[in-house]
């Protein structure tokens, strides 16, 4: 029993060595690196509507329908619906000058067909020194003043025609409507970076994915800045989330012109903006794109929109605007998104196993050099010390493994 006690603690020893000498070995071989200090640091949002519509009318006249109300969603129908009867009017009497144009055209042509085998008859008839030549003029210039008339007729047709056309562009803005729209893909598609198979392929998009469309080229159609897909993939239906947010008029109102009558949120994609400090912009611009946050919890796929270049003198900030990128959940403001970024800060970030503090004094070594640096720790991770700004010390400097006493304070 004694002996079999002996053999344990030998075998445990020696397991206790091994891990040791690989442990010292695996640190050895990666490195003990000085760093820039990093810190954790949490950035908190909002979300909003990316886009507020205020709707306004081109044209005056009274209101007769207002098919939604403050929190609808916008369908197919127009928003706001103004008495077209005048325009109307203009229109259809418009369209009997047309047609009073056409039938005089129609009068003149018969005319001319009529005066055409007139001339040539005196026309015949002078060369044969059977009528004078005078005759002869007559039919030519009532043949010619004819043809004129039915030329002149023609462009006030044309005339016509355009202002008809001008009535019925006015007759459109008597129904206030906004394009609601969305794309997307129907089948599982490759993302390229131009439009043809030759190109780079940058990523894949899965069925029911939502996409703007930019242009079309041959078969490839541009969703984004260098992203373009096949085009036989892109679906289309009605929007849900253009919401009527308020309203400022009602029904038999009369309106004037650019005078705000209702305002619509796009809720198809919802923004968040940020004011941020420049190292946090960094952080952000550094992440890929898109990269990951959390809304309400859940992670979500989050791109940044825009950045404002303004510096803000007060507050020595930034601003910017983030987007949730084919979000399916619910689509309104005040939801919560977190985005946990590592910024740089004051101090350096060494490895714990590279100090020894002996009496309350931490040291480390330099690899190269040999010489033992006093350090000044002001913060510690799980595997990690910051220290106060070193003179000796500096970003990519490799430092030797500690002695038995690593990392203890």
């Amino acid at each position: 029993m004694v002996i079999f006690q002996i053999k344990k603690k030998l075998t445990g020893f020696i397991l206790f060595a091994f891990i040791l000498f690989f442990t010292k070995g695996l640190l050895s071989a990666q490195g003990l690196i000085v760093e820039r200090a990093e810190k954790e640091t949490q950035l908190y949002g909002y979300t909003r509507s990316a886009k507020v519509l205020t709707l306004s009318s081109e044209v005056p006249g009274k209101i007769i329908k207002i098919n939604y109300n403050v929190g609808d969603d916008i369908g197919n129908s127009p928003i706001i619906e103004i008495d077209p009867t005048f325009i109307n009017y203009k229109l259809e009497n418009s369209l009997l000058s047309l047609k009073k144009f056409e039938i005089n055209m129609e009068r003149l042509k018969s005319n001319i067909s009529y005066l055409e085998k007139e001339f040539k008859r005196i026309d015949d008839l002078h060369k044969s020194d059977s009528i004078a030549e005078v005759k002869r003029d007559e039919a030519e210039q009532g043949l010619m003043q004819a043809k004129l008339e039915l030329e002149s007729l023609a462009q006030d047709k044309a005339m016509m025609l355009i202002a008809i056309k001008e009535l019925k562009e006015q007759k459109k803005r008597y129904s206030l409507t906004i394009p609601n729209v969305t794309y997307f893909v129907s089948d599982n598609v490759y993302v390229r970076s131009g439009p043809s198979t030759d190109h780079k392929q940058l990523g894949k998009l899965f069925s029911g994915a939502q996409i703007k469309v930019y242009e079309k080229q041959n078969e490839w159609t541009r969703i984004g800045k260098d992203k373009w897909i096949i085009s036989g993939a892109i679906k289309s239906k009605p929007s849900r989330g253009l919401i009527m947010t308020a309203k400022a008029a009602e029904v038999g109102e009369i309106i004037a012109p650019g005078v705000p009558l209702a305002r619509i949120s796009d809720f198809r994609e919802l923004a968040v903006p940020l004011t941020v400090t420049s190292g946090e912009l960094s952080a952000i611009k550094a992440l890929p794109d898109p990269f990951t946050g959390k809304l309400e919890g859940k992670d979500v796929n989050v791109s940044v929109n825009w950045i404002n270049p303004v510096f803000d003198e007060m507050t020595r900030k930034m601003s910017l605007e983030l987007v949730l990128r084919n979000y399916q959940g619910e689509k309104r403001g005040g939801l919560k998104l977190e985005i946990p970024l590592q910024t740089k800060t004051e101090g350096l970030l060494i490895p714990k196993a590279a100090v020894t503090n002996r009496y309350e004094n931490p040291r480390v070594t330099i690899q190269d050099t040999g010489e033992s640096v006093p350090v000044i720790i002001i913060g510690e991770s799980e595997t990690s010390f910051t220290i106060a700004e070193n003179k000796k010390l500096f970003p990519g400097i490799e430092l030797k493994q500690a002695n038995a006493d690593i990392g203890q304070r």
